[in-house]
């Protein structure tokens, strides 16, 4: 697991209380917003503002728009280009 992957599930687990179980790497690729994570829309700029706190970046709206916060591998591209940009 990457350190970026970690702190999106610790964030996801003590934050947004969602268990560990459930951020298995086998939903790593499963919407935030679907059936299994069930997130709210404020819950996801809930995780955009901790995670643009913890990294010191902006993320753009372009990958808003292009669901950049759609699931845990998302997120994870979504800052390494982010980082990439700043």
């Amino acid at each position: 697991m990457e350190p970026t992957q970690e702190i999106i599930i610790e964030i996801l687990c003590t934050r947004l209380h969602i268990s560990k179980e459930m951020c298995h790497s086998d939903y790593w690729d499963a919407p935030l917003t679907g059936v299994h994570y069930q997130l709210t829309a404020v819950d996801l700029i809930y995780l955009l503002f901790e995670l643009e706190k913890i990294y010191n970046i902006r993320i753009d709206e372009e990958f808003l728009i292009e669901y950049g916060l759609n699931s845990i591998n998302l997120i994870v591209n979504t800052i390494s280009k982010s980082m990439t940009e700043a």
